[in-house]
Formats: C-alpha cells, structure tokens, sequence
C-alpha cells in the first residue's frame, strides 16, 4: 500500500470559511433562479420559493463543485482560503469519479428532514487525523 503524500491539512475552520465563501459566490444565481421562477413574498410575511428553483439550484452548485474539484481541485472559496483538496494517495487533484463521489453527500440536502441532518456529515472531520468529513472518506480525497 502506498503512503499516503505530506500534505498540510486546512483546518475545520478555514474549510468552513472556504464553504461560506463559496455560499456567497452561488447567492447572486440563487437570487436570479428565485426570481426566474416566481418567487414572491407570501400573505404571512415568509417568501414563497419556488420548487423549480430549488431543484435548478442544487443542480447548478452540484455542478460547480463537482467541475471545479475535478478541474482544480478548489472551488473559489477553496481558492480564497488557499486550500485545495486531492487524492488522499497520490495528493493529485482528484479525477471526475471522485469529485462526485465528494458532492454525493449534499444529495441529502434535497431530501426533506434528512437534508438538516447534512451538515453533521462533515462532523467527523474534527477528529478524523487527517481531518476527513464522510463526503472526504466516500471520495479517498484530503
């Protein structure tokens, strides 16, 4: 088995700012997506968001995530916070295969109830020694 490469770990913290960063980068397509399909403020008070526009979302930063690790393996958060994720064994930026394998987890976030349990997947990253959350074990990425 080959030794897994000397790579300096990004702490929980920076990923997380990493994560936000990425957040406000999709928040203007998000915006426009609601928009786009009818989203308009309800009787009560709260916004009406349209389910198309849930659904174009999760797509769109699905494929944001998945096209930026596979092709370099940061996202633009990921970038700002001078952080990059690779192969867990050969610390190579991470093919197509396991980019997905990495987005898979957030599929939970679509499903009603289980997608407020979503972030509790990048949990055992705080004590993981290589600090892999289950979306980093799943896709044998750092």
């Amino acid at each position: 088995m080959l030794e897994p490469p000397t790579t300096t770990l990004a702490s929980v913290g920076r990923r997380l700012a990493a994560r936000l960063l990425d957040g406000v980068v999709l928040l203007p397509i998000w915006l426009v997506l609601v928009l786009s399909f009818g989203g308009s403020p309800a009787s009560d008070g709260a916004f009406q968001i349209p389910d198309t526009a849930l659904r174009v979302f999760w797509v769109v930063g699905t494929a944001y995530e998945i096209g930026l690790i596979a092709l370099s393996g940061q996202t633009l958060g990921k970038r700002w916070m001078g952080i990059r994720v690779v192969d867990a064994t050969t610390g190579a930026v991470p093919n197509l295969d396991q980019a997905g394998r990495r987005a898979a987890p957030s599929l939970l976030g679509i499903v009603p109830f289980l997608g407020t349990l979503a972030p509790l997947l990048y949990l055992p990253a705080i004590w993981q020694p290589r600090r892999q959350g289950l979306h980093d074990s799943l896709a044998s990425t750092v």
